[in-house]
Order: structure tokens, then sequence, then C-alpha cells
């Protein structure tokens, strides 16, 4: 959950962003050769605010990055952005899709329906956002042969509350009850692999546990639609929603990145869905670095090692050509 106010929080989020993806176009491929670099990189075709729904709902839009000339179907990858599922936007993601583009990626960044601050208003809370994200996924198999995708390789990535809706793609097997659900209803929802950077993993203890966060007092009630938040346990609506709540046999493997001194998404937010998933035998892999949330506080060294991680990690899991 990235701050909303003030607006000088905005801009840092975004800074700190745009540099990691700075330092992952930098850095990301240093391990091989210029030679091998330049074998391996494509040029690449960028299609802007792609409808992925039926054209009805405004934000069901995506940017795409393809990689041109390719000689196989390649991975996909689904870029989520966060901002406390009240803001945000996809060109968040633009330069590092297009990056991954350039390396044989089918990638694409969403934008999704933001929660409703006003609670008066009974719109645009959960599950229109989850509806939304496994919509994205669905246009993307229902496309794949004009994409060049391989539908069965496909991971979703994010960061913050788009991290808890990439974690969420990863779990759920079954498209979830929305208003959308009747889209595309024969393709799969799901990913077969998920980059969570320092998403929200168990709703209702967040929210009990960080009540001087004034982001998580507020982003959380307004993703649900309640607020006073109740004083429920168990709390079914929050269970829904909380990734901690949905881990199934066939969830694919994790890779968890978290702050140790993050003071809005814990860190044993991520520490409980790490054990969660080894007690589940997912065989998740777990990144802790020392700075805050969106990795406040890092030096550019420290965030291009993390970077080349998520580029092995995503390399490892599915594979491009190049």
């Amino acid at each position: 959950m990235t701050r909303r106010t003030p607006v000088l929080s905005l801009v840092f989020v975004t800074c700190c962003i745009s540099i990691l993806s700075f330092v992952f176009l930098q850095f990301a491929g240093f391990h091989q050769t210029s030679q091998a670099r330049a074998a391996s990189l494509y040029s690449i075709q960028f299609i802007p605010n792609v409808n992925y729904g039926d054209g009805t709902i405004a934000e069901e839009v995506l940017d795409e990055c393809l990689p041109v000339n390719t000689h196989s179907l390649e991975p996909g990858v689904i870029m989520i952005h966060g901002g406390g599922w009240v803001g945000g936007q996809k060109e968040k993601y633009d330069m590092m899709c297009k990056h991954y583009a350039s390396e044989g990626y089918i990638a694409v960044t969403i934008d999704y329906r933001l929660a409703n601050p006003n609670l008066s208003q009974d719109t645009d809370h959960w599950p229109d956002q989850i509806g939304d994200v496994q919509l994205a996924v669905r246009f993307l198999r229902a496309n794949a042969s004009s994409l060049g995708l391989d539908p069965g390789r496909i991971c979703s990535l994010g960061d913050s509350a788009g991290a808890h809706l990439a974690l969420m793609l990863d779990e759920l097997q079954t498209i979830h009850p929305s208003d959308v659900a009747g889209e595309y209803p024969n393709e799969s929802p799901t990913v077969e692999c998920v980059v969570d950077q320092f998403g929200p993993t168990d709703l209702r203890e967040l929210y009990f546990q960080n009540r001087k966060n004034q982001e998580v007092q507020n982003d959380i009630p307004a993703l649900l639609g309640r607020k006073p938040y109740p004083l429920k346990k168990p709390d079914p609506l929050a269970n829904d929603a909380s990734p901690i709540d949905n881990i199934a046999p066939q969830t694919g493997p994790a890779l968890i990145i978290q702050g140790t001194l993050d003071k809005t998404v814990l860190p044993d937010q991520s520490k409980q869905l790490y054990q969660a998933l080894l007690s589940d035998q997912r065989s998740p892999q777990y990144i802790s670095y020392d700075g805050g949330h969106e990795y406040s506080g890092l030096k550019p060294s420290q965030l291009q090692a993390i970077m080349t991680q998520i580029n092995d990690y995503l390399n490892a899991r599915l594979q491009p050509e190049n």
C-alpha cells in the first residue's frame, strides 16, 4: 500500500519505482557477456490502453509490451501496480514492461478498478479488484495465439497492493465470483508463479496490528467496503481477500520480497506467508532487505541486487527463448 497523501509521498514512491526500473534496465543482465546480451535483445512493440474487458469498464485496460520476430511462443509477465487499492496506475511499470519484452517476454502492465474511499457509495469494492486482474489473465490466454504467448507460462508481479493481487492470481484456481466472471469463462484465471514485493497477506491481522498507520487504517476498509472495520473473527470477507487464507494445492512458486523496516506492510505479513507456503510444500523463496516500504532507504547497488534476483527467478521459472 503506497501513500496517496501528502503529494510528496506519491512523488517519493513513484521515484523509488522509477529508480528501481532504471537499475533493473542497467544491471539485470550483468551476468551475461555484452555479446550474449546483444544477441538476446528483441525490438519491441508497445501498445497502450488495450481493453481487456468488454469496453464498458474504463479501468479494464492494459499496456502490451511485445517482442518482435520471436520464433516460438513466449512466456508472459503480468505486472500490477500498488497504491493501497485506491490509487496508482499501470504506467508505473511501463519501463520494466518494455525491458522484459526486449528479453523475449510477452509483458503487460494493467489497470484495475480502484476501491472507492467514500464508503457511502457501494461501488468498486472487493471483489471487483480480483475480478479485474483475473479477467486480464483470461484475456491474455484467449488472445495467446495473436500475442505469441505460451498460455502455460505466465507469472504475476506486483508491489504492495499490487503484490496482494498478484498473490491471489497465483493462489486462486477458479474464476472468483464477480461482475466480470462471465467474460472468457473457459479460460484459466490463474498464473504459474508470482513475484510478491511486500504485499499484504492477512488483511484483518494487518489492520489490527498496524493501528498507527493511517494508510492501513483507511485502505483496508476501503477495499472491503467497510468503515469502521468490524471486530469479527473469523471475518469471511477479509479471509476471502487474504492470500494467507487462499493457499491451494495447485498454488505456484512464489518469490517474496520484504523490507525489515517496513512500517506499512509489517514484515510478519510476508514471513507468515512464507512459513505457510513452506508448510504446504510450495517451495517459496524469500528475499529480506534492510529498508522500508517500496524499497525506501536502499542504495542503487542494493536495488540492483534485488532486481537481478527477480530477473533470475523469472528466467528460471519461465525460460524465455533468447
